[in-house]
């Protein structure tokens, strides 16, 4: 493979090609020593979760994982520049670049790639022997390597996680349509704000949180905190690496929206005139985002265990069709209900009494509320009459 791309305006050449590591390290050696090779390029990350990230990346590559193109800056003189347009392979290439050639050639994106080689090939030796994407970036301007190391380093406007997950995980969503059907509804603002006027009804960007909040098995992740969203990052990282998770959150947004289905069953009818002031019908209490979460980080303890322990993936398997054959068995039971059953079942006036009370951090407190209410309900589905004791537990 050795595809070249000129960029005639700017004096660039993008030459794509596949080789050894131990070619690619031998070639990169006194470079990656020197940080990089462009003041400003950024050294191996020393952070506790940048390390942790790059242990999994490390423990991928071992497995003969795929990296993502290293890009190589090749800095030459305007008479070298005109050779590098007429290359046929990646033998030619490092001929041309000679040796020695500290000074001319920079890792303009791939230092953390890099180092995970490096420790993989410690730990193993036989990643020597697997290929590596590279692009040489080649230009006889400086302007132009630096230029361009920031545009895929720094130089682009900061994207929070939850839009970038958005981007990434579209998919995901189509996923979800397709597996809940038509009992689910998924909004997306950047085309048309709408607003939920029935149960099964979703804000695209709000199922992307949840997805954060079931891989951290936290009902508080705060995505405008640089450390929050960096943990939040390296928990979705561990978790989406099991080929079975992103299905139990699937299965998990199929189970709250059946019942969300079954809550809004119930329309709120007063005795003496007066009604709930936010509960006046079970449809409200999947409408609020806190609820939502409270259900999937539930559920996600449940099935995971407490944040910081490890998962233990095979009991998880137990756990969840467990949780599922209880859940769908109660969600059975509500359909059959009377519209009076139901109505004793949910205790709307319970839960808008308890949630009226004065308190400060409103959104914290509902999150924590709403957690530990659907912790009973997923804990002691069986043993569940009615959801008093889910909301006085809270």
């Amino acid at each position: 493979m050795f595809d070249i791309i000129e960029q005639s305006n700017l004096r660039c050449v993008s030459i794509l090609t596949k080789i050894k590591v131990s070619d690619y390290l031998e070639f990169v050696d006194k470079v990656y020593s020197d940080n990089g090779g462009i003041a400003g390029q950024r050294a191996p990350l020393k952070t506790k979760t940048a390390i942790t990230i790059r242990s999994r990346m490390v423990s991928d590559i071992s497995k003969g994982a795929v990296l993502p193109p290293v890009v190589i800056g090749i800095h030459t003189t305007k008479e070298e520049w005109e050779g590098f347009k007429g290359l046929r392979s990646n033998e030619e290439l490092l001929e041309l670049v000679g040796e020695p050639h500290l000074g001319r050639v920079s890792i303009i994106d791939g230092m953390q790639r890099t180092t995970a080689i490096i420790d993989a090939k410690n730990e193993n030796e036989s990643v020597l022997n697997e290929s590596i994407r590279v692009e040489y970036w080649v230009s006889d301007s400086l302007n132009n390597l630096i230029y361009r190391m920031l545009v895929l380093n720094t130089g682009q406007v900061p994207w929070e996680v939850s839009r970038q997950l958005k981007t990434v995980y579209s998919p995901l969503l189509k996923l979800i349509e397709d597996k809940v059907g038509n009992d689910i509804t998924i909004f997306n603002n950047d085309i048309e704000p709408r607003r939920r006027t029935k149960a099964g009804q979703y804000q695209g960007e709000n199922l992307i949180q949840l997805l954060l909040s079931f891989s951290s098995r936290k009902y508080e992740v705060d995505l405008k905190d640089k450390v929050a969203e960096d943990f939040a990052r390296l928990d979705l990282i561990e978790s989406s690496s099991h080929e079975m998770f992103l299905g139990y959150f699937v299965e998990t947004i199929s189970m709250m929206t059946s019942l969300d289905k079954a809550f809004s069953n119930y329309i709120y009818q007063s005795v003496n005139g007066e009604l709930p002031t936010r509960y006046k019908s079970g449809s409200e209490i999947f409408k609020s985002f806190p609820a939502q979460i409270g259900f999937c980080v539930a559920l996600a303890i449940h099935v995971f265990d407490e944040p910081g322990f490890d998962i233990d993936w095979t009991s998880a398997v137990s756990k969840f069709e467990s949780c599922k054959e209880r859940l769908n068995e109660l969600i059975r039971k509500l359909e059959d209900m009377t519209h009076e059953e139901l109505g004793v079942f949910l205790d709307l006036d319970v839960l808008d009494e308890l949630m009226n009370v004065k308190k400060s951090q409103v959104g914290r407190f509902e999150r924590r509320f709403f957690t530990e209410a659907f912790s009973v309900l997923i804990e002691k589905t069986e043993k569940i009459q009615k959801m008093t004791p889910c909301w006085r537990k809270a």
